[in-house]
């Protein structure tokens, strides 16, 4: 796709953001202004992206939410509130859903659907990450769980190479980045 933009973002248990609820999706347009009183989520939503920016840079997500020194040098400023606050209150987790919209080298455009679940319990980790076709959580590209990512059962294996067959490719599994808090789609190398 070529001049991707982002669209649409929804956050639920996401800091202030509660469960999924049409009041968590965010529209994004190419210029958009939050609005609000204090205290409504203005700044979390920001921090959501951020987060997302951190997890696409391929820094773990517990260093994202913590932030990130090497060598006495701060590379990775952490989001505000940190691990503890990342999660509602009372929650242990969090979703992230972005909506990306892009033109392809046939002229049509297309959307294509990211989801994060991750946890804050002992450690940050990857509970699920998916990547949709559209907004349909059927028609997905990968979609990645450590509930089934572990040896004894890749549950979406089948469909999964069902998927890459049909590109013509033969599908893997893919690494077990969940393990190290690491997600599988992510951005290009980093430029400085």
């Amino acid at each position: 796709m070529d001049g991707v933009r982002l669209v649409a973002i929804q956050l639920d248990n996401w800091k202030s953001f509660g469960s999924a609820s049409i009041r968590n999706v965010i529209n994004l347009a190419p210029l958009t202004i939050l609005v609000g009183p204090n205290a409504s989520g203005k700044s979390n939503a920001l921090d959501a992206l951020r987060f997302l920016q951190g997890a696409a840079f391929g820094h773990p997500l517990g260093d994202v939410l913590r932030g990130r020194s090497e060598g006495g040098r701060e590379v990775w400023p952490g989001i505000r509130g940190g691990v503890v606050e990342a999660s509602r209150s009372g929650q242990h987790d969090f979703a992230l859903w972005t909506c990306w919209e892009g033109v392809l080298a046939s002229g049509s455009s297309a959307r294509v659907t990211h989801l994060l679940h991750a946890d804050t319990g002992d450690d940050v980790s990857v509970v699920m990450e998916a990547l949709y076709k559209g907004t349909e959580q059927e028609d997905y590209f990968f979609s990645h769980s450590r509930l089934c990512s572990r040896q004894e059962g890749w549950q979406d294996r089948r469909r999964w190479n069902q998927h890459r067959s049909s590109n013509g490719r033969r599908g893997k599994k893919p690494p077990d980045y969940a393990e190290r808090g690491q997600l599988v789609a992510r951005a290009g190398p980093r430029t400085q």
